[in-house]
Protein backbone atom coordinates (compact mmCIF):
# COMPACT_ATOMS: atom_id res chain seq x y z
CA UNK A 1 0.00 0.00 0.00
CA UNK A 2 1.28 3.45 -0.95
CA UNK A 3 1.48 6.02 1.84
CA UNK A 4 -0.04 9.43 1.11
CA UNK A 5 1.89 12.32 2.65
CA UNK A 6 4.85 11.93 4.99
CA UNK A 7 3.43 9.25 7.29
CA UNK A 8 0.48 6.91 7.67
CA UNK A 9 -1.49 9.10 10.10
CA UNK A 10 -1.07 12.20 7.92
CA UNK A 11 -2.17 10.14 4.90
CA UNK A 12 -5.29 8.88 6.68
CA UNK A 13 -6.26 12.42 7.69
CA UNK A 14 -5.69 13.82 4.17
CA UNK A 15 -7.66 10.96 2.64
CA UNK A 16 -10.60 11.44 5.02
CA UNK A 17 -10.65 15.21 4.38
CA UNK A 18 -10.56 14.67 0.60
CA UNK A 19 -13.47 12.23 0.74
CA UNK A 20 -15.46 14.59 2.96
CA UNK A 21 -14.83 17.44 0.50
CA UNK A 22 -16.15 15.33 -2.38
CA UNK A 23 -19.30 14.38 -0.47
CA UNK A 24 -19.80 18.08 0.38
CA UNK A 25 -19.63 18.84 -3.37
CA UNK A 26 -22.27 16.17 -3.99
CA UNK A 27 -24.50 17.84 -1.39
CA UNK A 28 -23.75 21.39 -2.57
CA UNK A 29 -24.81 20.59 -6.14
CA UNK A 30 -27.80 18.37 -5.13
CA UNK A 31 -26.36 15.34 -6.87
CA UNK A 32 -28.21 12.65 -4.96
CA UNK A 33 -31.07 11.89 -2.66
CA UNK A 34 -31.07 9.02 -0.20
CA UNK A 35 -33.82 6.49 -0.86
CA UNK A 36 -34.76 3.10 0.50
CA UNK A 37 -33.28 0.21 -1.44
CA UNK A 38 -36.85 -0.93 -2.17
CA UNK A 39 -37.25 2.19 -4.38
CA UNK A 40 -35.28 0.38 -7.06
CA UNK A 41 -37.57 -2.24 -8.54
CA UNK A 42 -34.69 -4.06 -10.22
CA UNK A 43 -31.79 -4.45 -7.77
CA UNK A 44 -29.53 -5.55 -10.64
CA UNK A 45 -29.82 -1.97 -11.98
CA UNK A 46 -28.05 -0.47 -8.95
CA UNK A 47 -24.63 0.77 -10.02
CA UNK A 48 -21.79 0.42 -7.54
CA UNK A 49 -19.28 3.17 -6.81
CA UNK A 50 -15.65 3.52 -5.92
CA UNK A 51 -13.21 6.15 -4.78
CA UNK A 52 -10.46 7.35 -7.10
CA UNK A 53 -7.67 8.90 -5.03
CA UNK A 54 -4.97 11.13 -6.47
CA UNK A 55 -2.08 12.83 -4.71
CA UNK A 56 -1.14 16.08 -6.43
CA UNK A 57 2.53 17.10 -6.82
CA UNK A 58 2.08 19.76 -4.13
CA UNK A 59 0.93 17.13 -1.61
CA UNK A 60 -2.81 17.83 -1.80
CA UNK A 61 -5.06 14.79 -2.00
CA UNK A 62 -8.07 14.66 -4.34
CA UNK A 63 -10.81 12.09 -3.88
CA UNK A 64 -13.40 11.57 -6.58
CA UNK A 65 -16.44 9.35 -6.09
CA UNK A 66 -17.11 7.56 -9.37
CA UNK A 67 -19.91 5.35 -10.58
CA UNK A 68 -18.80 2.08 -12.08
CA UNK A 69 -20.54 2.91 -15.34
CA UNK A 70 -19.53 -0.31 -17.06
CA UNK A 71 -22.26 -1.95 -14.93
CA UNK A 72 -24.98 0.11 -16.65
CA UNK A 73 -27.15 -1.99 -18.97
CA UNK A 74 -28.58 0.81 -21.19
CA UNK A 75 -26.74 0.73 -24.53
CA UNK A 76 -28.86 3.52 -26.07
CA UNK A 77 -27.13 6.32 -24.14
CA UNK A 78 -25.35 9.08 -26.06
CA UNK A 79 -21.89 8.67 -24.59
CA UNK A 80 -19.50 10.58 -26.85
CA UNK A 81 -19.10 14.27 -26.11
CA UNK A 82 -17.19 16.35 -28.67
CA UNK A 83 -13.63 17.35 -27.83
CA UNK A 84 -11.54 20.15 -29.26
CA UNK A 85 -9.85 19.47 -32.57
CA UNK A 86 -6.10 20.20 -32.82
CA UNK A 87 -6.62 22.46 -35.83
CA UNK A 88 -9.15 24.54 -33.85
CA UNK A 89 -6.62 25.01 -31.08
CA UNK A 90 -3.95 26.07 -33.61
CA UNK A 91 -6.33 28.57 -35.22
CA UNK A 92 -7.29 29.89 -31.77
CA UNK A 93 -3.63 30.40 -30.81
CA UNK A 94 -2.88 32.05 -34.17
CA UNK A 95 -5.85 34.41 -33.85
CA UNK A 96 -5.10 35.43 -30.28
CA UNK A 97 -1.48 36.11 -31.18
CA UNK A 98 -2.34 38.03 -34.36
CA UNK A 99 -5.01 40.13 -32.62
CA UNK A 100 -2.79 40.76 -29.60
CA UNK A 101 -5.28 39.16 -27.23
CA UNK A 102 -4.34 37.67 -23.91
CA UNK A 103 -5.32 34.04 -23.72
CA UNK A 104 -5.64 31.68 -20.83
CA UNK A 105 -6.95 28.35 -19.70
CA UNK A 106 -9.16 27.20 -16.91
CA UNK A 107 -10.44 24.00 -15.41
CA UNK A 108 -14.00 23.82 -14.08
CA UNK A 109 -13.96 22.19 -10.65
CA UNK A 110 -16.59 19.47 -10.11
CA UNK A 111 -17.82 20.13 -13.65
CA UNK A 112 -20.06 17.10 -14.11
CA UNK A 113 -21.77 17.78 -10.78
CA UNK A 114 -22.79 21.22 -12.10
CA UNK A 115 -24.61 19.78 -15.12
CA UNK A 116 -28.35 19.98 -15.63
CA UNK A 117 -30.53 17.27 -14.09
CA UNK A 118 -30.33 13.75 -15.48
CA UNK A 119 -33.25 12.76 -17.68
CA UNK A 120 -33.10 9.17 -16.51
CA UNK A 121 -33.14 7.34 -13.22
CA UNK A 122 -29.87 6.04 -11.83
CA UNK A 123 -29.48 4.29 -8.49
CA UNK A 124 -26.03 4.18 -6.92
CA UNK A 125 -24.69 2.06 -4.12
CA UNK A 126 -22.77 4.49 -1.87
CA UNK A 127 -19.19 3.57 -0.97
CA UNK A 128 -18.74 1.28 2.02
CA UNK A 129 -17.24 3.95 4.26
CA UNK A 130 -20.41 6.11 4.14
CA UNK A 131 -23.06 3.49 3.43
CA UNK A 132 -26.22 3.35 5.55
CA UNK A 133 -28.05 0.05 5.94
CA UNK A 134 -30.96 -0.29 3.49
CA UNK A 135 -30.24 3.05 1.79
CA UNK A 136 -29.06 3.75 -1.76
CA UNK A 137 -28.67 7.00 -3.67
CA UNK A 138 -30.92 8.18 -6.47
CA UNK A 139 -28.53 10.19 -8.64
CA UNK A 140 -30.06 13.40 -9.98
CA UNK A 141 -27.05 14.81 -11.86
CA UNK A 142 -24.24 13.25 -13.87
CA UNK A 143 -21.29 11.98 -11.87
CA UNK A 144 -17.91 10.75 -13.02
CA UNK A 145 -18.10 7.23 -14.36
CA UNK A 146 -21.66 7.23 -15.73
CA UNK A 147 -21.68 6.50 -19.46
CA UNK A 148 -23.40 9.72 -20.48
CA UNK A 149 -21.88 12.17 -17.97
CA UNK A 150 -19.50 13.84 -20.44
CA UNK A 151 -22.29 14.35 -22.97
CA UNK A 152 -24.60 15.79 -20.28
CA UNK A 153 -21.86 18.22 -19.19
CA UNK A 154 -21.28 19.28 -22.82
CA UNK A 155 -25.02 19.89 -23.36
CA UNK A 156 -25.16 21.99 -20.17
CA UNK A 157 -22.12 23.99 -21.23
CA UNK A 158 -23.44 24.54 -24.75
CA UNK A 159 -26.84 25.64 -23.43
CA UNK A 160 -25.31 28.09 -20.95
CA UNK A 161 -22.79 29.61 -23.41
CA UNK A 162 -25.48 30.13 -26.06
CA UNK A 163 -27.76 31.65 -23.41
CA UNK A 164 -24.93 34.13 -22.62
CA UNK A 165 -24.83 35.16 -26.30
CA UNK A 166 -22.05 32.97 -27.66
CA UNK A 167 -22.28 31.53 -31.16
CA UNK A 168 -21.26 27.92 -31.71
CA UNK A 169 -18.93 27.11 -34.59
CA UNK A 170 -20.42 25.11 -37.44
CA UNK A 171 -17.10 23.35 -38.08
CA UNK A 172 -16.15 22.46 -34.50
CA UNK A 173 -18.89 22.12 -31.87
CA UNK A 174 -16.40 22.86 -29.06
CA UNK A 175 -15.62 26.37 -30.33
CA UNK A 176 -17.80 29.31 -29.28
CA UNK A 177 -17.43 32.94 -30.42
CA UNK A 178 -18.59 36.02 -28.56
CA UNK A 179 -19.35 39.33 -30.28
CA UNK A 180 -20.05 42.87 -29.15
CA UNK A 181 -22.16 44.22 -32.00
CA UNK A 182 -20.31 43.01 -35.10
CA UNK A 183 -16.90 42.84 -33.44
CA UNK A 184 -15.45 39.52 -32.31
CA UNK A 185 -14.28 40.01 -28.71
CA UNK A 186 -13.83 36.47 -27.47
CA UNK A 187 -13.37 32.82 -28.36
CA UNK A 188 -13.88 29.84 -26.06
CA UNK A 189 -12.72 26.31 -26.77
CA UNK A 190 -13.87 23.54 -24.45
CA UNK A 191 -12.30 20.15 -23.99
CA UNK A 192 -14.55 18.36 -21.49
CA UNK A 193 -14.03 20.53 -18.35
CA UNK A 194 -10.98 22.47 -19.59
CA UNK A 195 -11.20 25.75 -21.50
CA UNK A 196 -9.03 27.97 -23.62
CA UNK A 197 -10.21 31.58 -23.85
Amino acid sequence: MRVIGNNVLEGIIKLREAKEAEIENFKKFDVFEEVAIESCQRPQDIVSSRWIIQEKPDGRVKARLCARGFEEKDSSLAVDAPTADKSSIRIFLTLTSTLGWQSGSLDVKSAFLQSHQLKRTVFLKPPKDIKKEGVIWKITKPIYGLKDSAMNWYKTLKHDLIKLGCIQSILDPTVFRYYSGNQLIGIFICHVDDFLY
